[in-house]
């Protein structure tokens, strides 16, 4: 059966073009969820040095989810005006490669390497150095299962 969650961590260069190749294993899981479609959606990251991608099945499931339009505050303001006009819709070529738009990358901060991080529904892709900074002190790389995942106890 095929993965359907993008995991894993992956280095990978842009090359001249800014162009960025999906691992196989992560092109996998984007033809699992939306068949010989290549297009993925390309977000500003939840933390900076970041951009994130979504295929189109996720990203339409995660603007259904953003109720900002009925919200006036200030927050849901900046939310918007940060993320709806900032993200992009691109398309694989046949090497799965596509070209980073250059107002996203610049924004990240990313350069001629970046790293890939599954992130179950989505991929990070991040400045080396702010992947690093992100996963640095975390309990050396150790999730914390009991805060996020609800299981029963085995004292039933």
């Amino acid at each position: 059966m095929a993965n359907r969650y993008f995991i894993g961590e992956y280095t990978k260069p842009l090359d001249e073009k800014n162009r960025l190749r999906i691992p196989d294993s992560m092109q996998r899981v984007i033809e699992v969820q939306q068949g010989e479609n290549r297009g993925l959606y390309i977000v500003l990251g939840e933390q900076p040095g970041s951009l994130s991608l979504y295929t189109e099945p996720v990203f339409d499931e995660l603007v259904t989810r953003v109720k900002t339009d009925t919200l006036e505050s200030p927050e849901a303001i900046d939310f918007e005006l940060n993320f709806f006009p900032q993200a992009h819709h691109v398309t694989g070529d046949a090497q799965w490669r596509f070209v980073l738009p250059e107002q996203l990358r610049k924004r990240a901060g990313l350069k001629d390497q970046v790293v890939l991080a599954g992130r179950g529904r989505r991929i990070d892709v991040f400045e080396p150095e702010a992947y690093a900074s992100a996963t640095a002190g975390r309990k050396e790389g150790w999730p914390n299962w009991s805060r996020f995942l609800r299981m029963e106890s085995r004292n039933k």
